[in-house]
């Protein structure tokens, strides 16, 4: 299992006794200093597990709970940048609270940011089913 998918099922898992959004929700993305300055920052935190998509860069700090997710060249809405925040709302419940910036076609990345809005309960209903969670890894050409 890639370590990002390991991370996402041990999120899942917490998000398995409820999704609420009772908690004040945290800060959405700065958008300020752009594409490059976010991703060189996120990269920049102590923990954080880089694993490659098809047409995404995902990035997953399980000491702040945050998944970023980077478009790579080949992916119509890049580039842009998902920012999923992960935050414990009580003792058993977790809240999940997406933002993001489009720094290219705003209606692509609108398309693309509306595919991981349900992040979380398909990775719940994956652990249910025992399918793998987490992006697919990327093909290596030979």
């Amino acid at each position: 299992m890639p370590r990002i998918a390991a991370a996402c099922a041990a999120f899942a898992l917490a998000a398995l006794a409820s999704v609420t959004t009772a908690a004040a929700s945290p800060a959405a993305l700065d958008c300020a200093p752009g594409f490059d300055a976010i991703h060189a920052a996120t990269l920049a935190q102590p923990g954080v597990i880089p694993e490659m998509t098809l047409d995404a860069e995902w990035n997953w700090s399980a000491a702040n709970s945050v998944l970023d997710i980077f478009t790579l060249p080949n992916n119509p809405a890049h580039p842009a940048v998902l920012h999923l925040v992960l935050q414990k709302d009580g003792a058993r419940t977790w809240a999940g609270y997406l933002s993001g910036c489009a720094f290219g076609d705003v209606e692509k990345f609108k398309t693309w940011m509306a595919s991981y809005r349900d992040l979380n309960r398909s990775a719940i209903e994956d652990l249910k089913e025992g399918r793998p969670v987490g992006p697919p890894p990327a093909q290596q050409s030979e």
